[in-house]
């Protein structure tokens, strides 16, 4: 295939690509600073409702193919406003959201479904998410009192350890 592959675990990596991409920000000064900068120029963008494609795949865990969404983005970057690509690419995670939960529930009978990690302080991304379950059947929880991020940690270690 000749492809170069990166593997993540953290949305947050995909969101600092993507920033890069756009030259939005290649380089940061603190943790978040190109997510942050990404979400602000969504929020600028025409309320776009399309999403970029992605696959799903089941192997050992679930996993979520980027690599068409990424070529887009590309593609896009010289012939759309960054704003819309921006927002389109917040559309894309939520939609991910949405279909693997979706999975989920399907597979496991469950309809709560968390949201947690530092992404999730991205504010149109919960309202995107939001938006995309309204008439589901699903109850979402998001972070109220606690952090999102690593600042929650601690807090889900303790429950963790009064469970074992």
């Amino acid at each position: 295939k000749n492809e170069n592959i990166i593997y993540t675990s953290s949305c947050g990596r995909i969101f600092d690509i993507v920033s890069a991409l756009l030259d939005i920000k290649k380089e940061v000064t603190y943790e978040g600073e190109a997510a942050v900068s990404l979400e602000m120029l969504a929020y600028d963008s025409n309320k776009i409702d399309s999403f970029y494609n992605y696959e799903i795949h089941k192997n050992e865990f679930y996993e979520i193919d980027l690599k068409e969404t990424i070529k887009n983005i590309i593609l896009e970057k010289d012939i759309i406003n960054k704003e819309d690509i921006a927002r389109k690419f917040h559309n894309t995670i939520a939609k991910i959201c949405f279909d693997l939960s979706y999975i989920l529930k399907e597979k496991y009978k469950i309809k709560n479904v968390g949201f947690t990690g530092g992404v999730f302080q991205n504010r149109l991304l919960i309202q995107t998410i939001r938006d995309i379950f309204k008439n589901e059947d699903f109850i979402l929880y998001f972070h109220n009192r606690v952090p999102p991020n690593d600042g929650g940690i601690s807090l889900g270690q303790i429950v963790l350890g009064k469970e074992e």
